[in-house]
């Protein structure tokens, strides 16, 4: 008797338990209540899946193009190269943790003695499992997991799950420690390999696609250029890409029947994962040359190169302009490029204009100078400090040089902050207005890059 939710299908017909209809009304027949259990166990993110149907033919052409061993899809000498990082973009799995191994005799006993039975039923059992809102919480978690690993995450060409994620439910407990992430990626290349490649002892390829299909058709998309018809860039994809999205853009991109690939292939930077926060792990990333490229971490390059200069919350500023300007589609690229640096040197104006007005936590310019400058420039700056503080004091017009010996904007910065930090501690309220005037006209002479060696009058 076949079993019900999956359809039966001979080894040849190319394809695998791989089904988002049965996984889609696995969804939809779950109680508040069992989604709040699996939530609890870190695996919420499986909830938001909707229903998005995957052609065939069009990620087994998108599997043909995988070099298995750089992860690569390579499309007519452009590279799209991926790993477990986007697995997490896309399904938002939790990334980083425990490896997990695999122990299928153990992990088989344990869910047969679990569930009373003396063989592995099919797939369906336990989905059907999942209709018994007595189930214990374990038990419901175990169940919907099985239905998820077959039928979405980790598929086979088997009607019955694959003992070899079973001690996973070993310990519930740890079940959160687990680098979920690498092991979708990890199957999913082992099961593309077998496909494309062959079985490592026999070399017999696999008439059949495991993996999560999903993932890799999503990936592949998004990084083609469908022109002013590009997909909305949030992470994680699987907000996103749903219902016929998959099959209207493969369709875009198909050259005859079963053959893809005929609009071009955007550079790395282009896509919704540049963006995206990384495991931090050194690997490969998607680029369009024949060479390997690093990762760019945008918000790592941003505080290794100006975390000096700009704190954390500026930072972040930053990172959400351009995120914003990369999600707009509509615009044209060159002029999106001009758009973005104008806004977030409207946001840097802001943010300065701020601090000049506020100055509610004032950092002693001597303390940035001890951190930025060598001893001879420290000890340049205090005698040239020391030499026109008096003057200063006594309201008479001083004039700001520097004798070439130390950072002219620098030394002219710092110069007239101490004083007017010292001026406020005098109480001297008409001196300390001449000094935030002059700090003004000095901060927008060195932010709009002008020579130095500029005079101060006070």
């Amino acid at each position: 008797m076949k079993s019900k939710g999956l359809k039966n299908k001979s080894p040849g017909s190319g394809f695998t338990r791989f089904s988002v209809k049965y996984f889609s009304e696995v969804l939809g027949s779950l109680t508040d209540d069992q989604k709040a259990v699996i939530q609890r166990f870190g695996f919420g993110c499986l909830l938001n899946f909707q229903k998005c149907a995957v052609p065939k033919r069009f990620v087994k052409w998108v599997a043909r193009k995988v070099d298995v061993r750089s992860h690569d899809i390579v499309q007519n000498g452009k590279i799209i190269s991926f790993s477990k990082d986007f697995v997490h973009w896309v399904l938002d799995l939790p990334i980083g943790g425990d490896e997990i191994h695999s122990d299928s005799d153990s992990g088989r006993s344990f869910l047969l003695s679990e569930f009373g039975k003396t063989a592995m039923p099919p797939i369906s059992f336990f989905g059907n499992m999942l209709k018994d809102k007595n189930l214990s919480d374990e038990k419901t978690f175990i169940c919907f997991m099985i239905v998820a690993l077959a039928s979405f995450l980790c598929p086979t060409a088997n009607i019955h799950p694959s003992s070899k994620y079973f001690d996973l439910f070993r310990d519930l407990d740890k079940v959160k420690d687990h680098d979920r992430s690498k092991y979708v990626f990890d199957w999913s290349m082992d099961m593309i390999a077998k496909f494309s490649v062959g079985n490592k002892g026999t070399g017999r390829k696999s008439k059949s696609l495991g993996g999560c299909i999903y993932f890799l058709a999503v990936v592949y998309l998004d990084h083609v250029d469908f022109g002013s018809r590009q997909v909305q860039g949030d992470i994680p994809r699987v907000n996103v890409w749903k219902g016929d999205m998959i099959k209207c853009y493969s369709e875009l991109d198909e050259l005859q029947d079963g053959v893809y690939g005929k609009r071009p292939l955007k550079d790395f930077s282009s896509t919704c994962y540049n963006l995206a926060p990384s495991s931090g792990e050194k690997k490969s990333t998607s680029h369009t040359s024949c060479g390997g490229v690093a990762h760019f971490d945008f918000m790592k390059a941003l505080d290794k190169d100006f975390g000096q200069f700009f704190t954390e919350e500026i930072q972040i500023g930053i990172y959400d302009i351009v995120q914003k300007h990369h999600e707009e589609s509509s615009i044209d690229s060159n002029i999106k490029a001009e758009m973005l640096v104008i806004d977030v040197l409207h946001y840097l104006n802001n943010t300065y204009c701020e601090f000049l007005h506020e100055r509610k936590n004032p950092v002693s310019a001597r303390k940035v100078y001890e951190n930025q400058c060598d001893l001879n420039h420290l000890e340049l700056y205090d005698q040239f400090f020391d030499e026109h503080m008096e003057s200063i004091n006594n309201g008479a017009a001083t004039d700001v040089e520097n004798d070439g010996s130390a950072p002219n904007d620098e030394v002219q910065l710092l110069y007239v902050k101490e004083a007017k930090k010292k001026s406020d501690l005098q109480g001297d309220a008409a001196r300390a207005s001449k000094l935030m005037d002059a700090f003004n006209d000095v901060a927008d002479d060195v932010s709009a890059h002008k020579p130095a060696g500029l005079t101060v009058n006070i």
